[in-house]
């Protein structure tokens, strides 16, 4: 009882405060009381019970254990009473709390929990692992002769079609390339008349500019020689007659 002692003291615990809740002043609170069993049911009683049956059952394969009650008890009369006493007493609480559960467990649960693990070894040694091989077969089959074909089919399709795509962009491309170098080869022989227009027209402005500053410079030189001198001298030769 060494290892389930906290286990016992939490369980104690538990059971005096679910006991405390019940019998309080305050009235009976059940909820609270049951949650408190719950736990001293779970925390408690149920660690002990297990350390109890397997020393109980050791002690049953010991064969130097003593019984209770022995031959050599009848020439001590007052040991025997007092032992008959203390099973008097303690032994409806004893078969309340710990005999009954374990001839249940031992004849009820320990009988289904075993036929219950040989019927789930049944179903998982010859039911489980059949329907898991038939369907790991089924899936393997499925793959090599349906599936497999499908995706190398639609792989082969997917390929030629992205073949074709490509193809077709780069027609599309070289003839969208050839037909704008068309359009610019046209382009630049329209082009060229009207340049070269354009050039002969730019050379007469500059022919016609020129001939302009050149005719202004001799009606600016002549008006300086035949009008502006003339004035000049004038002005010069009045201005030393006065």
């Amino acid at each position: 009882y060494d290892h389930i002692r906290f286990c016992l003291v939490v369980g104690l615990a538990l059971l005096c405060g679910s006991l405390a809740c019940y019998f309080g002043p305050a009235g009976p609170l059940t909820e609270a009381a049951a949650g408190l069993g719950i736990g001293a049911f779970a925390f408690g009683y149920l660690p002990w019970f297990v350390v109890t049956c397997e020393a109980f059952e050791d002690l049953r394969q010991d064969d130097t254990s003593r019984p209770i009650l022995s031959l050599e008890d009848c020439g001590r009369p007052c040991t025997l009473l007092l032992k008959l006493a203390m099973i008097a007493l303690i032994g409806p609480l004893a078969v309340v709390v710990f005999f009954a559960p374990y001839l249940f467990v031992r004849l009820v649960l320990r009988p289904l929990g075993r036929a219950a693990l040989v019927c789930i070894c049944f179903a998982a040694v010859y039911l489980a692992r059949p329907v898991s091989i038939a369907l790991a077969f089924l899936c393997r089959s499925l793959w090599v002769f349906l599936l497999d074909p499908l995706v190398r089919c639609f792989s082969a399709v997917a390929g030629a079609l992205f073949r074709c795509t490509v193809a077709v962009v780069e027609a599309l491309y070289r003839c969208a390339s050839a037909a704008a170098g068309a359009m610019l080869r046209c382009a630049l022989v329209a082009l060229t008349p009207i340049a070269r227009a354009l050039s002969s027209l730019g050379r007469c402005l500059l022919r016609t500019a020129w001939a302009c500053c050149e005719a202004a410079e001799a009606v600016m030189g002549a008006v300086c020689t035949h009008v502006v001198a003339p004035i000049l001298r004038v002005v010069c030769a009045v201005a030393d007659a006065i």
